[in-house]
């Protein structure tokens, strides 16, 4: 599949070529629950329309996260530069521009020089799902990074766990996820805003 995340791997689903719907490795039709305000799928296929479509990331890192113009996200490169979601979802945010105004001269744990590799555009006209999405989707599917934890680590649910039925309070007060493990090896987390996302334990 040229260097890019086999069906199972990193929370990857199958997509039919033909119509781009998404299915479970073995075929079966996939019914992960939608997010609530989002593209009508869960945050991975959310984040993949942004990748592909909305933002046109694919572009310049590549179809598979194989990097071109822009640096590669696969094989964990992602993971390596942005160690926590929240410093990579602030780079996609701001860009290099944005980043060296707001935040300095380097960034990513290693501390990449801005600009050494090329100009990384600014998405901040993203809404904060789609920014949260676009960064989740590139940390499972091009960094291998585990979904639930990266759910968690990105904001979009809480980490598996914490405990059946606790959720946690965002700065304003208000609920920002709840974590219900299913007996049919599902694991529910309604987040804020009331979506859900689902993920199934192989």
């Amino acid at each position: 599949n040229a260097g890019g995340v086999e069906c199972g791997q990193g929370g990857a689903l199958a997509v039919d070529p033909i119509s781009g719907e998404l299915a479970n490795c073995d075929g079966t039709p996939y019914e992960g629950s939608g997010a609530g305000g989002g593209a009508g799928g869960d945050f991975l296929a959310e984040g993949e329309q942004v990748f592909v479509d909305v933002a046109a990331c694919q572009s310049c890192h590549g179809a598979q996260g194989q990097g071109g113009v822009g640096p590669a996200l696969a094989g964990g490169a992602v993971l390596t530069t942005f160690g926590s979601c929240e410093d990579h979802l602030n780079w996609v945010r701001l860009g290099t521009q944005g980043w060296a105004a707001e935040v300095g001269d380097s960034y990513g744990d290693s501390g990449k020089p801005v600009g050494g590799g090329g100009t990384m555009p600014g998405f901040s006209t993203l809404s904060d799902e789609q920014l949260r999405s676009v960064v989740y989707f590139e940390r499972v599917r091009f960094g291998g990074a585990n979904p639930e934890e990266a759910l968690a680590d990105c904001g979009l649910g809480e980490p598996a766990g914490g405990g059946e039925g606790e959720g946690g309070t965002g700065e304003s007060g208000e609920p920002t996820a709840t974590t219900v493990a299913g007996g049919d090896g599902a694991t529910e987390t309604t987040v804020a805003g009331g979506g859900t996302a689902t993920t199934v334990a192989p």
